[in-house]
């Protein structure tokens, strides 16, 4: 049975150049992950993907629009609802999310209907 007398802090998240922040996203945003700048630290995601051509081309204007960033849509409660930076390397995840066209297989909707 747990004990609901006993009251834990909140632990102190760790990220990138060893600061700490109780959030996720401003740890992210202002320290990257904790492996950034290290040999075990990623600089590219690839991303390969298979969809009909009407889920990729969603998937694609959606990096698209993720790459640049997105606006919070409350400003007046920025905590729950903060602005996405982007997917530029020099923030952030500190690497870059690549894609080709080699990578992704398309496959046609009466294809999939028939599954």
């Amino acid at each position: 049975m747990i004990d609901v007398d006993r009251i834990f802090e909140e632990p102190l998240l760790e990220f990138g150049r060893r600061e700490t922040s109780y959030d996720i996203r401003e740890g992210v945003l202002y320290s990257g992950p904790v492996d950034i700048g290290t040999a075990r630290a990623k600089t590219a995601i690839k991303l390969g993907f298979a969809g009909t051509p009407k889920t990729i081309a969603a998937f694609t204007d959606w990096m698209e629009k993720c790459s640049t960033g997105i606006t919070g849509d409350d400003p007046l409660n920025r905590n729950f609802n903060p602005d996405f930076p982007g997917l530029d390397p020099s923030i952030g995840f500190g690497c870059s999310f690549l894609t080709d066209p080699t990578w992704v297989n398309e496959i046609a909707e009466s294809e999939l209907k028939s599954l």
